[in-house]
């Protein structure tokens, strides 16, 4: 290709003239500033050099000449830092977005190969493509999802809750189970000529809540010991579903009998309720064992405690009482 300038003192127009040779045959383009333009020199060079690069991708697209290629580029953005990391509370909800770009042309990328993985901690890649994408047709059927489209930039928004967002990656694909690492997102996606994009990311939605019942000391029971219930979350307390919680005894709920005698002996200050920054400690001030049974109706079983967080996960334990 080459190109050539004529100027007209009077109305400073340029023009750019180019060829190529394909296949026995000239192609001819041409191009220029409007008439009457005042341009100098410099600015002149740049309209050639815009023009140039113009007739080349022109002439190649109509000789099916293919150019360099750009590979597509796959971002993730949130409003929370870092990535996806949020105590989340009821219903709340998280905004993230999965941006698409591919300087070739937004057509150019293959999305029939997306694909999306998640890894925990000394794991593999496990791909979830097929559980994501069916729940990404039910979000966006719903309107938690909404798509801008660009010559070369696809931007993919999701408004979900903590819920959808787990469901949608976490545990799509099998039961709820508590952990306390992010996971490794891996979203691959190949462009019409086989290169490929990646983006990793970590998505961590919380850890567990815990609870635990135990004697305060290492001493055998006395006057001096107290039981203790801690409540917890090491999100935040405001994590942790209250009315959740639950007191059973070989499995058979207890939880508003236990609850009432909370109250009483709270009256009598034998129960103290101490909150801390991540939950809540119970304190039992028993000074007899006698009065350990009296208060779990003389009974003999495991007593368990439960309690489950805004994420969905639930903790128990469960303490070994003889009251015989």
């Amino acid at each position: 290709m080459f190109g050539t300038f004529r100027t007209s003192a009077q109305t400073a127009l340029f023009n750019f003239k180019g060829y190529a040779l394909y296949e026995g045959n000239i192609i001819e383009i041409t191009g220029g500033t409007a008439p009457g333009d005042e341009t100098g020199r410099d600015a002149a060079i740049e309209i050639f050099l815009d023009l140039s690069a113009k007739a080349k991708t022109l002439v190649n697209s109509k000789c099916g000449i293919a150019g360099d290629n750009k590979s597509p580029t796959i971002q993730l953005f949130t409003e929370k830092s870092p990535p996806f990391v949020s105590g989340a509370v009821d219903n709340s909800v998280v905004t993230w977005s999965v941006v698409f770009e591919d300087l070739d042309g937004i057509a150019d990328i293959d999305f029939a190969t997306l694909k999306i993985e998640k890894k925990l901690i000394e794991q593999d890649y496990e791909d979830v493509s097929g559980v994501f994408m069916v729940k990404f047709l039910e979000l966006l059927n719903n309107g938690n999802v909404t798509m801008e489209r660009t010559d070369t930039r696809l931007t993919v928004t999701f408004n979900t809750s903590y819920q959808q967002l787990r469901e949608l990656i976490f545990e799509a694909d099998g039961p709820p189970y508590p952990y306390a690492y992010a996971y490794d997102m891996r979203f691959t996606v190949s462009d019409t000529k086989g290169n490929s994009g990646v983006a990793m990311v970590p998505f961590w939605l919380g850890r567990s809540p815990n609870i635990w019942f135990s004697l305060k000391g290492d001493s055998p029971l006395s006057t001096e010991d107290k039981y203790i219930l801690e409540i917890y979350d090491w999100d935040k307390k405001a994590d942790l579903r209250w009315e959740t919680f639950a007191m059973t005894l070989d499995g058979i709920d207890f939880t508003g009998l236990f609850l009432d005698r909370v109250t009483k002996y709270m009256t009598l200050s034998i129960i103290k309720l101490e909150p801390t920054e991540l939950g809540l400690n119970v304190i039992f001030d028993f000074d007899s064992k006698e009065l350990l049974c009296e208060f779990f109706f003389d009974a003999s079983g495991n007593v368990g405690f439960h309690i489950t967080d805004y994420h969905g996960y639930t903790d128990s334990f469960e303490y070994p009482l003889s009251c015989k």
